[in-house]
Parts: C-alpha cells; sequence; structure tokens
C-alpha cells in the first residue's frame, strides 16, 4: 500500500512528498548507464544494462507492491519535473510496469514478459504515485556515495556477513543446519572467548564453517554429523564430535585457517588428517540411523595436479587394513560438492552450472557429444558469470560508436576487468573471502602474455567455432581447475 505521506520540513537537505511517476526523469548522468542526452535514450540504456535486476525487481513490484520505506531521491527539474538522482532502476521497473508500450521495439522479449507482470500486478493505480525525497545536488552527492561508495568503516552502507545472513534466513523458516552446529558448540561452553565475541557481534565466518562440516560430505562423515531433512544428527559420541567442531569453530573465528585452506574437498580432509588424526573418523556406524546421510564418493574440486594422482593400472590395491579415505577422480567438468549458494536470479547461468556438475565427461567415449555439450556449457557459463557481475557493478560489457552502434566487447577483457575489481574491492576490504591469486591466474589466462600461452577465451571460443576443433576432457578440466575461485567470487561476491 502507498502510503500517501504530506509535505515535511526539510530534514539534512531533503524533504518527503508524493510525485507522479509521469513527473519524474530518469538521471542522463546515472553512472549504470553511459551518459545520454534524453530520456528515450536513458530508457533503453536502464534495460539494455540492467535488465537482470530490473526483471525480478518488476515482478516483485507486480506481485507485492511497492516498497515506500525507502523514497526515490530526487532533484527539481524545469516544467514541475523532476530527475531521480538514485532510484533510477526502481523508477524504470514502474514505468515499464505502467506503460509497456513506451518499452523500445528492440526489447520484444522484455516487453512481452513486462506485460505478463503488470497484467496480474496488485493494483497499478497505486503504483502512478510515489514517495520522493527532495534533495540538491551537493546532498545527493554525499547520499549516494554514502550508498554506493563502499562501508567506508562504518558510514556507509555496511553489507551482512554469512553469520547475520544465515539468522536472518532461519528467522524466516530457513533450515540452516550449519548454524545450528554453531549454536549448540556455543551453549556447550566449549568456545574460546575471542571466538565468542566473534560469534556475538557477527564477524564469524560462517561459509568457511559450513564448507568443512556441512558442504564437503566425506569431511562431514568423519565429524560424525548426518543431515537429515536439513536437521542435524551427530552419528558418534556427542561430545567428542562438539569438541572436533569447536576447535574448528576457533579456528575459524580467529582466521587461524580460511578458505584457502580448505577449498578443495582434499583440503578439508588433510586439514581433519591434522585434528583428528590420520584417516581417524568420528562416525560411529553402530549409531547410524536407519536410512543414514547418503555420503558420495565423490570428492570435491580437484586441483589440476590431480589428474597425475589417479591410481595407474596394475597397481596393488589400497590394503584394506588402512582405515583411509579414499579419493575418487571426479567425472564431471565441475565436482559435485562445488556450491555456489546464490545465482541472484540468474536462473540460465544455475542451471548451466547444475549441468555441468552431472555431465559424465568419462563416458565420452561412448557418448562423443557429452565433451562437446560440456564444452559449450562451460564457454556460456563463463560469459554468463562475467557479464553479470559487470551490469551489476558498472562495468562496460560494450562500446559505441560516435553513430550509437554497438559493439560487444571481447569477454577477455570483462573477465580481466572484473577480476581487477575484485581484486580492488578486496584491498579495500580485506575481510571478503577473495583468493588474490586466484585472480591473478584469471587474468593471465585472459590475457596474451600468461606464461603458458593458453588462451581461456580462445581455447573455449574454438569450442564454438572450429568445426575441426575437438575438445580434450582433461584441458577442459584444467582450465576450469583454474578458474574456479574466480567465479565462485563473481557470484558470492555479485
Amino acid at each position: 500500500m502507498v502510503i500517501r505521506l504530506p509535505r515535511t520540513k526539510r530534514i539534512e537537505g531533503t524533504s518527503l512528498i508524493i510525485v507522479p511517476v509521469s513527473k519524474l526523469l530518469l538521471d542522463n548522468a546515472n553512472p549504470r548507464i553511459p551518459p545520454t542526452q534524453g530520456q528515450k535514450d536513458a530508457f533503453k540504456y536502464m534495460i539494455r544494462g540492467q535488465w537482470r535486476t530490473i526483471q525480478p525487481l518488476a515482478k516483485s513490484i507486480a506481485e507485492n507492491g511497492y516498497d515506500d520505506f525507502e523514497p526515490l531521491l530526487v532533484m527539481s527539474a524545469d516544467d514541475g519535473n523532476y530527475v531521480v538522482r538514485e532510484g533510477n532502476r526502481r523508477l524504470t521497473a514502474l514505468k515499464m510496469l505502467l506503460y509497456p508500450s513506451s518499452i523500445p521495439r528492440e526489447f520484444k522479449k522484455e516487453r512481452k514478459l513486462i506485460e505478463e507482470f503488470s497484467k496480474t500486478a496488485r493494483d497499478l493505480e497505486r503504483l502512478k504515485r510515489i514517495p520522493c525525497s527532495v534533495t540538491d545536488r551537493p546532498s545527493s552527492v554525499r547520499i549516494m556515495d554514502r550508498r554506493h561508495g563502499g562501508e567506508k568503516g562504518g558510514a556507509g552502507v555496511v553489507a551482512w556477513g554469512s553469520l547475520p545472513n544465515a539468522r536472518f534466513r532461519r528467522s524466516n523458516g530457513e533450515l540452516v543446519p550449519e548454524l545450528d552446529i554453531l549454536d549448540e558448540i556455543v551453549a556447550s561452553g566449549k568456545l574460546s572467548e575471542q571466538a565468542k565475541e566473534a560469534y556475538y557481534v557477527g564477524d564469524f565466518t560462517l561459509t568457511n564453517f559450513s564448507r568443512l562440516v556441512i558442504d564437503q560430505k566425506d569431511s562431514r562423515k568423519r565429524l560424525g554429523i548426518s543431515i537429515e531433512n536439513g536437521k542435524v544428527r551427530y552419528v558418534g559420541d556427542k561430545e567428542t564430535i562438539l569438541d572436533a567442531l569447536a576447535t574448528i569453530a576457533d579456528e575459524v573465528a580467529t582466521k587461524k585457517i580460511n578458505v584457502n585452506d580448505i577449498y578443495y574437498a582434499e583440503d578439508g580432509l588433510r586439514y581433519l588428517d591434522k585434528k583428528l588424526g590420520e584417516g581417524v573418523s568420528l562416525y560411529d556406524p553402530d549409531r547410524a540411523p536407519s536410512e543414514p546421510d547418503v555420503v558420495d564418493d565423490v570428492d570435491g574440486p580437484r586441483s589440476p595436479v590431480d589428474e597425475l594422482r589417479d591410481e595407474q593400472p596394475g597397481e596393488p590395491p589400497e590394503s584394506t587394513e588402512k582405515k583411509k579415505i579414499k579419493k575418487a577422480r571426479r567425472t564431471a567438468l565441475i565436482s559435485p560438492d562445488l556450491v555456489i549458494p546464490d545465482f541472484h536470479n540468474e536462473r540460465k547461468a544455475e542451471a548451466l552450472f547444475d549441468e555441468l556438475k552431472r555431465l559424465d565427461l568419462d563416458r565420452s567415449s561412448t557418448k562423443p557429444g557429452f565433451k562437446y555439450v560440456a564444452s559449450l556449457g562451460f564457454r556460456t557459463f563463463v560469459e554468463l558469470s562475467a557479464d553479470a557481475y559487470a551490469d551489476r557493478h558498472g562495468i562496460p560489457t560494450y562500446t559505441e560508436n560516435s553513430k550509437g552502434r554497438r559493439r560487444d566487447r571481447q569477454l577477455m577483457e570483462i573477465i580481466t576487468d572484473v577480476c581487477k575489481d575484485l581484486k580492488k574491492r578486496h584491498a579495500e576490504d580485506p575481510t571478503l573471502e577473495i583468493d588474490d591469486e586466484a585472480l591473478d591466474r584469471a587474468i593471465e589466462l585472459n590475457t596474451h602474455s600468461n606464461p603458458d600461452n593458453i588462451l581461456l577465451t580462445y581455447e573455449l571460443n574454438k569450442c564454438v567455432h572450429s568445426r575441426g576443433h575437438h575438445p580434450s576432457i582433461d584441458g577442459m578440466r584444467t582450465l576450469w581447475d583454474r578458474m574456479e575461485k574466480s567465479l565462485v567470487a563473481m557470484w558470492r561476491y555479485m
């Protein structure tokens, strides 16, 4: 429901008023789009460059109504109109919903989808007038910088970390077993004072803890943890298991281990070897449920060196007397253990990611089409990842000449700019779990001067454009392993 706010006296350079959407103008100097001269161009560029985020926003407004809690920030213009300084995505979504016929013809698919949203919208009439906060240019610059210019030591917008995010999800009915485990450790009194402080202030990196005790299936089983319908069950001596988990939580909280130490599944197992003893497992089969948590025999993402570690034909079988955990060779391009929690409504990328985790490349001898499908999917996923990040962070994906003709930038240029942006953000906020070395490797793979003389985009483009090119399965796995951390970072910090 739109709240009819009365005029109020100016507070910190602003005042609240209700403005018809028809009198609101897009900002031609909006940093999300190239500089434009008119409203038609600004509208077109907003749709072209921001559609990935405008689509779910328009759908949400149509289904749930417009949220009044954050008014658009506007400046007075000529003829009684107002220029929107902050909130151009919201204004674009509103204009599209209210006036679908104004969407340029070149956006046929977008227009068709918006028309469907508009037909089912709760109350279009109530969307025609929205609250705005009137300001001047200096005040708007200060406010926009505070909102988009980073945390600024707390003066800017401070994003939730993984622990507050998990608490929010659980408070809204989602099952978050890693948070349940952490809460139980705290309640047991086994956590150090320093780790408890990180827990209470929300500075605990829950994603690292979850990677080891939830996401990596073999590590989870060694720790005696079973997840049944989202609920935690300890399959072994509970006190011993909680002692081990408290040690892990302490080292996560105090940064003694970070994501790079446990990134691959085999890294997690090596870490447990150090903490529990080589091959030691806290899992007690006598306490297992009748239908225990299924643990796949496939380990998570393997580094390229692991291709050389597979057992060779003719080697004697491993002794059954040693309690070792056998590592299986991954058969798909992407390990089934790798998790990207949020694809930000990019359903095509999410579907490709899931398929590339399932497609068995080792069957290419009998299913030769598999490797071609995987190579095309790999290439498409890389481009979707880079483009999605670029769109959300103002990195141009195309250029225009003086005649307004558009030319898409090369993928290698976009990937390089995206990785440089992630490195810059990491330098500004060292708490972000970003691997600079992995980003450097990704940049090298997309520049002509890389030491291996392998261009990622060139190799992947050959899969698309060269009729005589036959991709190597091991080569694709190696390329994925070199790009994996960078691709995950793109989605994680989208």
